[in-house]
C-alpha cells in the first residue's frame, strides 16, 4: 500500500480498495493513508465508509485520508467526525476539513492548542503535544478568523516550546495577512 501511494498511480486505486478488506486493522490504516496520497475523488465513498469503524485508528486515517483527496463532498461527513469519543480522530477530521477550507473544525482546533487540555489526555507525550498544537496552528492560520488572534497571541508568549511558539507567530501573521489580502 505505501509503495503503492507513493507511485501516485491511480490506477492501482482498485487494489488498494480490494485491500481494505484484509481482516489486519494495521493493513487497512496502511491501504487509507495510502487513497489519501492518492488525491483521487473516486476513493473518497470508499474512505468514508472507515469513518464508522469501531477501530480509532481507522476512523482518524481515513479522516486524514479525506483531507488529502481534498474532495469538499467529504465536508459533511467530517463535520459529524468532529463529535467522535477520541481526541485523535477528532483533531484529524478538524484538520482534514481545514485542508478543505472549512472551518467547521476550529472549535476542536482551538482545544488542539490548549496545552493545558492536552495534557489531561491519557498517555500523550510531550512530543505528540507539540505536534498537535503546531498541526492546529498551522490549519488556524489558514481557516481561523481574528477571533483567534488573542489566543495565538498568548501561545506566541507563553508556550514552552519555540517550535510551538514559532508556530503560532507564523499563524498569527498569516492571518492578519489574510485580512490585509497581502
Amino acid at each position: 500500500a505505501l509503495v503503492l501511494a507513493r507511485t501516485h498511480d491511480r490506477e492501482s486505486l482498485p487494489l488498494l480498495v480490494q485491500a481494505l478488506d484484509d481482516p489486519d486493522d494495521q493493513t487497512r490504516i496502511y491501504v487509507l493513508w495510502a487513497l489519501g496520497t492518492l488525491g483521487d475523488p473516486q476513493a473518497r465513498a470508499t474512505i468514508e465508509k472507515a469513518l464508522t469503524d469501531p477501530d480509532p485508528g481507522l476512523r482518524k486515517t481515513a479522516a486524514f485520508a479525506l483531507g488529502e483527496v481534498g474532495d469538499r463532498a467529504a465536508v459533511p461527513k467530517l463535520t459529524e467526525m468532529l463529535d467522535d469519543a477520541v481526541a485523535d480522530v477528532r483533531w484529524n477530521a478538524a484538520l482534514a476539513l481545514a485542508r478543505l477550507g472549512s472551518n467547521a473544525g476550529v472549535p476542536v482546533l482551538e482545544t488542539m492548542i490548549d496545552r493545558k487540555l492536552l495534557a489531561q489526555i491519557p498517555d500523550i507525550t510531550r512530543e505528540q503535544q507539540e505536534e498537535a498544537m503546531i498541526s492546529a496552528l498551522q490549519a488556524l492560520a489558514v481557516v481561523g478568523g481574528p477571533e483567534e488572534a488573542p489566543a495565538l497571541d498568548r501561545v506566541a508568549a507563553d508556550d514552552p516550546s519555540l517550535k510551538v511558539r514559532q508556530a503560532a507567530i507564523d499563524a498569527r501573521k498569516a492571518l492578519a495577512d489574510r485580512r490585509t489580502g497581502a
